[in-house]
């Protein structure tokens, strides 16, 4: 149809956003100048998903945006079980907002009426060292 089938949407945080306390941590590596020294690099992360969806935007709300885009008439959200990290992740509520989902290794499976596939769909959010990332989609990379 020419629409987007995947998308990784990231952020970089601003110069003046805080990072969060907790998620700051620090590392002790090898000094790429000087091989015979260790450096301590600290690795800030941020909340700025905003800068990607809505604050108030809840699964629900995602999934009716995802169908009205792909054109389909309604959709469902399924337990995800990930072979490949032998997990199993239960499926988010409708009202859980987007900004809350869990991070890590999950991602939430989703089926929309009237795909002629029957594709499972998902969604991931990400923090990485000073940016966040949103990712949607069919054929998650492991799942």
């Amino acid at each position: 149809t020419g629409k987007t089938i995947n998308a990784d949407i990231e952020a970089l945080a601003s110069e003046d956003a805080k990072p969060v306390p907790d998620r700051t941590f620090c590392l002790e590596m090898e000094d790429p100048q000087n091989p015979d020294k260790t450096i301590t690099k600290t690795f800030f992360f941020y909340d700025n998903f905003d800068d990607i969806f809505p604050a108030d935007l809840t699964v629900g709300m995602l999934c009716d945006r995802l169908a009205a885009y792909w054109g389909f008439t309604g959709w469902h959200l399924e337990d995800t079980y990930d072979e490949f990290y032998g997990e199993e992740f239960k499926a988010p509520a409708e009202d859980l907002l987007v900004s809350d989902l869990p991070e890590g290794n999950y991602y939430a499976t989703v089926y929309f009426d009237g795909d002629q596939e029957g594709a499972p769909m998902f969604f991931q959010k990400m923090h990485f060292p000073g940016r966040v990332c949103f990712m949607f989609g069919e054929g998650h990379a492991v799942g």
